[in-house]
């Protein structure tokens, strides 16, 4: 019995449990069940979909910029490419008044070494970028080397009573000769002619003169630029030999005939007056004698000084042409004469080259002695104590020298053949005179911008654009060689002279220079600020896209 209510209770509770386990149809009379039976609740996927919504959070983004925010940016930009004028300008002649005291004391200026040089170099070294130094030292500096060596060679050389010394040779520079030939020329078989220099005429015998009670107008040849006049302004001539310089004296414009009172009076002799002298007893009216007697010259004789002049004129171009024509020759043709412009190329090029060794030694103390000041003798270097920090500077200094000696030496025969030739043509630009020299030297600069324009050309990673723009600022810098002599020579005028006229010049061409390099950043010919702004831009720009990004992301995730 027991055991039969036993089994009627299981099949109860198994017969209960099938019926629960079959799933029952949904009322759809109740909300939201009817969406469990297939239909679509759209407004939850809606709610749920999580692209929706970053599309709305990235439409809704504020990306627009205010015009301030605009001008700001833009002026930064303008700040960042043009720098501060007063340090294109302060700071060049502030380093350009330290340069003309080293050259007007000659101290570096053989080397090669200016403040402006030790400036720019030491700023930029680093030891993960030791940059290759294409140094061109400065025209004018090359000029003062040239005229050091023009002053040891005159030295050597001396003028007096005529004759010329030079080294052991010793000529007399009056070619008796063709002063005979220029007074037969003149009198042309007469006995009389018309002085050269204006006046009563002359005669050409001695006798004949005195007979007439005319001594004073017996016809005698001077030279119209006076021979110490010439001799000591040729004698330091390294183009020219001492047989050149006696026929240059002695062209046939400078051999005038005149009387012995225009040539040697006692009261109104011209002697050996050179054209300024002249010109002033002209203005002042009265001629002085050794002794600084006066004597008042006669409407007459003022004329007859004013005929000096111009002869003298016209001589001083005859010579200059002569001079050119004979340094032109020998340049090309005397062995003499080009040995020793090539051995004054030789060591100035040599003096160089010390300095460019002085320069690779200064640069790394200079960068460790900056490092010790701005960071600290350890601290620099993470050392612990100051003999270990002052053992890893030394090893640095010592690792730098041993890894870029060869680089150095590799630099250094290219920087000597750029010197040599760049002094060689200075040398010979210094023998010539008048305008031919301006041309000469012209021409020296022009070749000079091309050695220095040659690797900016040859730079791959340079635009168009920069290129232009540097070789005009090197076309400006190397011209800047005619304003220093030019303003020198105005200072020697005043009586300013040397070590003064130099350092003067130096600074006031320094000032210059600053002034036109200003220029062309404003005027920007070849668009290179226009073409920097946009590249800077553009910079700025991806910046922002980038961080605009970031931005972004930051949302996703905050929304997962």
């Amino acid at each position: 019995m027991d055991d039969l209510h036993k089994l009627k209770a299981r099949q109860d509770r198994l017969r209960r449990l099938q019926e629960r386990s079959h799933l029952k149809s949904v009322p759809n009379s109740i909300e939201g069940n009817r969406h469990l039976t297939g239909e679509v609740n759209t407004d939850f996927h809606a709610y749920a979909d999580v692209t929706q919504e970053l599309s709305k959070r990235i439409l809704s983004f504020d990306a627009s910029a205010t015009s301030e925010e605009m001008n700001t940016l833009l002026d930064e930009i303008t700040k960042e490419i043009d720098g501060d004028p007063k340090g294109h300008i302060l700071e060049p002649v502030f380093l350009s008044l330290i340069d003309g005291t080293m050259r007007a004391f000659k101290i570096g200026t053989k080397q090669g070494i200016t403040a402006t040089r030790l400036y720019s170099e030491c700023k930029s070294f680093s030891y993960d970028t030791p940059s290759k130094s294409s140094f061109t030292l400065d025209s004018y500096t090359e000029n003062i080397t040239e005229r050091q060596n023009i002053a040891e060679y005159d030295a050597t050389s001396s003028y007096g009573n005529g004759e010329l010394t030079r080294g052991d040779s010793q000529i007399n520079m009056r070619d008796g000769k063709k002063m005979n030939d220029a007074k037969d020329g003149h009198f042309d078989g007469n006995s009389t002619a018309q002085d050269s220099y204006g006046g009563e005429p002359i005669y050409s015998y001695k006798k004949h003169a005195k007979s007439e009670g005319q001594s004073n107008q017996s016809a005698e040849t001077d030279h119209a630029v006076p021979c110490n006049e010439v001799c000591n302004k040729l004698k330091a001539n390294k183009g020219l030999t001492d047989n050149d310089i006696k026929e240059i004296v002695n062209v046939e414009e400078n051999l005038v005939v005149t009387s012995r009172e225009n040539n040697r009076g006692a009261k109104v002799g011209k002697f050996a007056k050179s054209q300024p002298q002249l010109e002033q007893e002209i203005k002042q009216g009265y001629a002085e004698d050794k002794n600084g007697k006066r004597t008042e010259l006669t409407p007459e004789q003022i004329e007859v000084r004013k005929n000096m002049v111009n002869k003298q004129n016209t001589a001083q171009k005859a010579m200059d042409s002569e001079t050119n024509k004979k340094v032109a020759d020998n340049l090309v043709n005397n062995k003499n004469v080009q040995k020793k412009l090539s051995k004054d190329a030789v060591e100035a090029a040599g003096h160089q080259s010390i300095g460019d060794a002085i320069l690779f030694i200064i640069k790394p103390i200079y960068f460790e002695l900056q490092d010790c000041l701005i960071k600290g003798i350890e601290d620099g270097v993470n050392a612990s104590s100051f003999k270990e920090a002052l053992t890893i500077r030394v090893n640095r200094i010592k690792s730098f020298a041993v890894s870029q000696i060869g680089n150095e030496l590799k630099g250094g025969v290219f920087s000597f053949m750029k010197s040599f030739v760049s002094m060689l043509l200075e040398g010979i630009v210094n023998c010539f005179v008048g305008v031919f020299k301006a041309i000469a030297r012209t021409i020296k600069e022009g070749i000079k911008i091309l050695m220095q324009a040659i690797p900016i050309l040859r730079d791959k990673n340079a635009s168009s654009a920069q290129k232009g723009d540097a070789i005009l600022k090197v076309a400006a810098g190397s011209l800047s060689i005619f304003a220093s002599i030019g303003i020198e020579a105005w200072l020697d005028s005043l009586g300013l002279v040397e070590p003064w006229s130099i350092l003067i010049s130096s600074v006031l061409t320094a000032v210059l220079t600053a002034l036109v390099m200003h220029l062309l950043d404003k005027m920007d010919l070849f668009g290179l600020k226009k073409e920097a702004r946009l590249n800077r831009i553009d910079e700025i720009l991806a910046l922002k896209v980038e961080d605009t990004k970031d931005e972004m992301l930051q949302m996703v995730t905050v929304l997962a």
